[in-house]
């Protein structure tokens, strides 16, 4: 079974806990009339695997690559400037828990 299934031999990403989706990437095609949003949450389990258990180098290299990206995109998407110095605080925002999943 694949890792998104939730299936016993998935491994420790077979789940994310909670169910929610945290990263959505917007993406316009051409000819909809709007966005349409990719949630990254669906993939990351399975890239995950991929990226550690593949036997096709080349595959596990593309996997790797993509967990990189994803990994600057959550970054990017999770950084903000503190407004006061209340807003220096250790509270962890609702993407610290897709991180701390994927890179234990």
């Amino acid at each position: 079974t694949s890792a998104v299934a939730g299936g016993e031999s998935g491994g420790r990403l077979s789940r994310w806990g909670d169910g929610l989706r945290y990263i959505g990437l917007p993406v316009w095609w051409e000819g909809w009339p709007n966005c349409q949003e990719l949630w990254l949450d669906d993939m990351l389990p399975t890239v995950a695997d991929l990226a550690e258990r593949s036997h096709d180098r080349h595959t596990q290299a593309s996997a790797c690559e993509f967990l990189h990206a994803a990994a600057l995109f959550i970054i990017g998407k999770n950084a903000r400037a503190p407004s006061g110095a209340k807003d220096y605080d250790d509270t962890p925002s609702e993407l610290h828990t897709v991180m701390e999943r994927l890179f234990p």
